[in-house]
């Protein structure tokens, strides 16, 4: 299943295995994901401690390098696509459930058509963002070394400072700026596209399938097969239970909590800095604001989608079910939800999301102003 966005995804892990940033790896022999090997176990611990060292620079720098509110909001910025995909890296209990559920999504031999390739251009487009955003920042490092939340702003004078050591320590900080992006980018989007991306289609594949033939079982008056329309909802629902096991408490919470927080703050910045002769902060912050509202709308529209499809496949169920013991199964089925924390995505809940990002960004604004 989804061959073309495995393709994408086995790339990104052969260079996250150059890092070694992540707690997965491709096996080549065996064809499938697997934890990595014990003796690099403190690797990516030690990732996770050097994003952690980084994300509170970024937060003293923002406090104390920002001349005015703008700065302050663009420093905010990045601080906050920092703590995205920190959060998605912090991964301290080496979960191995990501790697068994893409493993058993990469072996069903099924026709996927068109969420297949959908699913790849998502991949491809965020793994392209993954390496955009990093030689922005590098880029930025460069050429305007006391913006703040970057690490060469700790050691930056609004003065100028033009010598020899001070051009080198620059372009080493920009090379360092890169590398941690890097490692942030791959293990955020593994987790946020490769993991919780993959299982969401999958699961959308396997309930548009089971509204399908349930459509067809209706229209030929076959109610024959009316214990495997149960059961098939049954293994629906495990498989459920799995995707949410990987997401709810860390993919899919960060995605709800931190990322319209970082819609606003991109959507403020970008108003407020439009009229920014230097073009390289503009792309910087468009790129970032698509990726994030291309990704908090496909997954709460497709989480929504599914609560919708399993609401419906039950009020069907419920006109045409006769006999006593299908109508008591029916009764303690539960529809499909995909949980983040303690909640779960309704219907509205994808324009409830963009709506709190549109208020908040005009309220700040009229704040500002």
């Amino acid at each position: 299943m989804f061959p073309q966005a495995f393709k994408g995804i086995e790339r990104s892990i052969k260079i996250a295995d150059f890092y070694n940033c992540l707690f997965q790896a491709f096996d080549h022999d065996s064809e499938i994901f697997i934890p990595i090997e014990k003796r690099k176990q403190i690797k990516p611990y030690l990732w996770i401690g050097l994003h952690a060292v980084h994300l509170v620079c970024q937060v003293i720098s923002t406090l104390t390098k920002s001349t005015d509110l703008i700065h302050m909001v663009a420093g905010l910025t990045l601080t906050g696509a920092n703590l995205f995909g920190f959060f998605m890296l912090c991964d301290i209990s080496r979960d191995p459930t990501p790697s068994q559920l893409l493993n058993y999504i990469a072996a069903r031999k099924e026709k996927d058509g068109l969420i297949s390739k959908c699913l790849a251009i998502l991949v491809y487009f965020f793994y392209a963002g993954g390496l955009l955003v990093p030689i922005f920042v590098g880029v930025l490092s460069i050429i305007w070394p006391c913006f703040p939340s970057l690490f060469s702003s700790l050691l930056c004078h609004l003065d100028g400072n033009n010598s020899q050591l001070w051009r080198w320590t620059q372009a080493g900080l920009a090379i360092f700026e890169f590398i941690l992006y890097r490692t942030l980018c791959l293990s955020g989007i593994h987790y946020a596209i490769s993991t919780a991306g993959t299982s969401m289609a999958a699961l959308w594949l396997d309930c548009k399938k089971l509204l399908i033939n349930s459509t067809i079982f209706i229209r030929n008056n076959d109610y024959r097969y009316r214990d495997d329309e149960f059961t098939r909802y049954s293994n629906l629902k495990v498989f459920e239970k799995i995707v949410n096991s990987c997401v709810k408490d860390r993919i899919f919470l960060t995605l709800a909590l931190v990322g319209p927080l970082l819609q606003v703050l991109v959507g403020f910045s970008i108003i407020k800095i439009g009229h920014f002769p230097n073009p390289v902060i503009i792309i910087g912050l468009l790129i970032i604001y698509v990726a994030i509202l291309t990704m908090t709308m496909s997954y709460f529209s497709v989480a929504a989608h599914l609560n919708r499809i399993s609401i419906g496949w039950m009020n069907r169920q419920k006109e045409i079910c006769v006999r006593k013991e299908d109508r008591k199964r029916l009764r303690a089925t539960t529809s499909i939800r995909v949980e983040f924390g303690n909640n779960f995505v309704e219907a509205l809940t994808p324009l409830v999301v963009q709506e709190f990002c549109i208020h908040n960004t005009v309220s700040l604004l009229l704040l500002t102003n």
